[in-house]
């Protein structure tokens, strides 16, 4: 029998929207929810080694010391190209490796005897596709429907089905878990649920906006934090959010700031 002392390695990242092509994900930037991660190769010995992960409610995926992922070479790769998104160019960085190279999404690390590899990957995409690029950042700035309407953009709830194909998370949404959204027939209100609880939202309170891009999709805002939801601070009024939209999107003023939960949805039956 062949043992093989190794420290085990460790590969982290984050799959996001690089809206402004720093290369590094800030906090206005979305990052993207549930893409598949998959980790596979060769290791010292000729073995075949293959694990699958998704990324979490912040973007972020691992593949942990726990793995005891042997030396040898593999490529983490981002299986599927986010909807809605153009693709950017990926980054890593790592010590320990034996050498790196980043490819279209997948970099290919090798992991030498010793072990002990730390990498940082990033799967990075570079806006929305252009037809969503102007609802979101619309959407983004307003909580006034009229402002929606009077662009030319309409409420169209019969578009949408009821499956989010990504979301993305702003202020007031760290470290929460289990968040979904599912609109009603109507599209006027939506079920919200996080961190195990459940409460219900309306178009009609300012705080929910489903709007249509005109060919079978759409997306979906959802303002004020976690908190705002579920916890004691006031939710803001539509007009409170209105005024906050125009200024600035932080948490400074917890009553006004414009925290806010997106999803992007494709249409369909």
């Amino acid at each position: 029998m062949e043992v093989l002392n190794f420290i085990p390695s460790r590969f982290t990242g984050k799959v996001f929207a690089d809206l402004n092509g720093s290369g590094a994900h800030n906090s206005n930037e979305p990052a993207l929810a549930g893409v598949a991660i998959n980790l596979s190769g060769t290791d010292f010995r000729g073995m075949n080694v293959n694990f699958d992960t998704r990324t979490d409610e912040n973007g972020n995926f691992v593949f942990d010391e726990s793995l005891l992922i042997p030396p040898g070479t593999y490529k983490i790769s981002q299986v599927s190209q986010p909807a809605h998104f153009v693709d950017g160019t990926d980054r890593a960085s790592m010590t320990g490796s034996s050498g790196f190279t980043v490819g279209n999404d997948e970099i290919e690390i090798v992991i030498p005897i010793a072990g002990g590899v730390n990498a940082q990957l990033s799967f990075i995409e570079e806006n929305l596709e252009s037809r969503y690029s102007y609802i979101w950042d619309l959407i983004a700035s307003t909580h006034d429907p009229n402002s929606i309407h009077s662009q030319g953009i309409t409420f169209d709830f019969a578009d949408f089905n009821a499956g989010a194909d990504s979301f993305a998370l702003r202020n007031g949404w760290d470290g929460i878990t289990g968040i979904s959204l599912t609109l009603s027939a109507d599209r006027q209100s939506a079920t919200l649920q996080a961190n195990g609880h459940s409460t219900t939202v309306t178009t009609a309170s300012g705080l929910l906006q489903v709007v249509s891009d005109g060919q079978g999709g759409g997306v979906v805002r959802l303002s004020g934090s976690y908190d705002h939801h579920f916890n004691t601070t006031p939710a803001p009024t539509a007009s409170n959010a209105t005024r906050a939209a125009s200024s600035t999107d932080s948490t400074s003023d917890s009553t006004n700031a414009v925290d806010a939960f997106f999803s992007l949805f494709a249409g369909g039956a």
